[in-house]
């Protein structure tokens, strides 16, 4: 999954989105670029969109599929 991820000021916030993104089941990888303002993600299946983009929302970012 490919997310435009908007909000993000510094690597502190790359670092919490990483954190709580690597803490849902289904999600083996996580990369957060701050530049691009975006996250890639591998996760176990398709379903699990809505669970990312909820839990970037709850960390205060919001989150995009793209």
């Amino acid at each position: 999954i490919t997310l435009s991820v908007g909000g993000m000021t510094c690597s502190s916030c790359v670092a919490t989105i990483t954190e709580m993104l690597s803490q849902l089941p289904g999600v083996f990888e996580v990369v957060v670029n701050l530049l691009s303002n975006s996250a890639t993600l591998v996760v176990e299946k398709k379903s699990l969109i809505s669970s990312v983009t909820e839990t970037i929302d709850d960390c205060g970012f919001e989150a995009e599929v793209i």
